[in-house]
This record gives C-alpha cells, structure tokens and sequence, in this order.
C-alpha cells in the first residue's frame, strides 16, 4: 500500500466539495463551530482558514446537514473544559474526551498507522534492533494492536509532534516511529529537502477512526444521517477529495473490505 504525493501540495478549495456543498445548503447561515485537535498536513493546513483534507470532508459534510462550518483550533488536553463550556459544537477525535459527555459521529477519515524507520538511501538495510520507538500522543487505543507484534505501548516514547518526530528520525535519535503513514511522509519529504532518505515500513496496523465528538446527540444524529446520505449518494466524493491531495489510498468510508 503506497501513497503517492505531488510534488507541492497545496491547500485545496476542493471545487468538488464546493459543488456538493451549493448543491446540500451552502447558503445555510447558522455556523457549526468544530474545534480540530490536529493541525498536521496533509489533514489540516490552516485551522483557521479552513484547509486541509479534513476541513474539505467537514464542509461538505456540513453543508449537508445545513450549515456553515467554522473551525477553531483546540488544544488536544483541552478538549473536554472547551466542550464543556460550550465554546465548540464538536472537537474531532481518535481518542475520545474524557471527563465531559459527548456524542460520537461516525468516521469521516482513517488514520493509517505504522511502525517504520527512516534510513539514507545510499545505505543499505540492515536489521538494527529498534530499541527507541516514538509514537503520537493519545495513542492509547493501539494498546491490542501493538501487543500483537510484541511492542508494549508503556515502552514507547511519546512525541508531541509529528515535525518533531521526523526531525528526531533524521538525527538518528529515534530508531523508529508510529503514526500515521500519509503525515509522516508529508513531513518527512518537507524537511528532507535533498531527498537523502527513505521511509521503510515495518508493520501497517488496522485503520483507525478519525471522528467529531459533538456537544448535543441531536447534532451527532444530524452529522451521521448527512454521512450516511452522502456515502450512499456520492460514495466517491470524500475519495476524490484525497486524490486532489495526492493521496491514492482510500482513507474515507466506504472502506475497500
């Protein structure tokens, strides 16, 4: 499974999520205010301007349920107190708030997380121990899936950044990484400008949901009703919206089985 990325990828007014959007309601007023935890390319550009795969998929998502989606940046351990003082509808999630009540949607993207390492590409593989193994922060829910190939989460480092992660695998002070596929090449191929190295993959794990946490169930009822219509009627658009990206994997529902 391989992702294929343009050589400059830019922040996209998807014109097909546009269509789709004056076609469900875009003149729609009331404003869906989503607060998104992540900022990592090729997902999310710009919070605040809207740009990004995410904030494409949300919008037409959105502007079929009847609104005008406005998106905030929020902290990831802050989540819950911005919930619970109501300053968002939703926050977008792969591990759910803890210490407020919210409403799960359904998945509207998947992570596609791996174990790999990063190695110059004049030199060839060797197998080195990985000894030091970064991963993401929230990444509790991989716990079985890591169990399964011998890797115990409690070992593993914890890296706040994926800009950070990359940078520490160039520099040789991790010995491998797990996180999503697509955002670490992104970073990787952003911060190796002589195209000196390589990513190899060692282990995919399953997908793992990307989601909105909302407020009220009514809005989440909402949220799912507009997905599902959508899948049903235009079950290529979240696709399409990816390969504008240069991503040729699908990463949006309907999965392949």
């Amino acid at each position: 499974m391989t992702f294929f990325y343009a050589a400059s990828v830019k922040c996209l007014a998807t014109s097909l999520g546009l269509a789709f959007a004056l076609t469900f309601g875009a003149q729609a007023q009331k404003a869906l205010k989503i607060g998104v935890t992540s900022g990592s390319p090729p997902y999310v550009f710009s919070i605040e301007e809207g740009q990004g795969i995410d904030p494409d998929i949300l919008s037409v998502i959105a502007s079929k349920m009847g609104y005008r989606p406005v998106f905030m940046p929020v902290p990831f351990k802050r989540r819950s107190i911005i919930l619970t003082d109501k300053k968002v509808d939703a926050v977008t999630f792969w591990t759910k708030p803890e210490g407020v009540t919210c409403y799960p949607g359904q998945p509207y993207r998947y992570w596609r997380n791996a174990l790999f390492k990063v190695s110059r590409k004049e030199v060839p593989s060797a197998g080195a121990p990985m000894n030091r193994i970064g991963i993401f922060m929230g990444s509790e829910h991989l716990d079985e899936q890591l169990a399964t190939v011998g890797i115990d989460h409690k070992n593993l480092q914890r890296i706040f950044t994926i800009k950070t992660a990359v940078r520490m695998l160039l520099h040789e002070r991790l010995d491998g990484y797990i996180g999503d596929y697509p955002t670490v090449i992104y970073n990787l191929k952003a911060q190796d400008k002589e195209d000196a190295f390589k990513a190899e993959i060692q282990h995919f794990f399953p997908p793992a949901p990307q989601r909105l946490c909302f407020a009220t169930k009514d809005l989440a009822d909402t949220f799912d009703a507009a997905l599902a219509a959508i899948i049903r009627d235009e079950p290529n658009i979240f696709s399409d919206i990816t390969n504008q990206y240069g991503l040729t994997e699908r990463i949006t529902p309907p999965l392949p089985h």
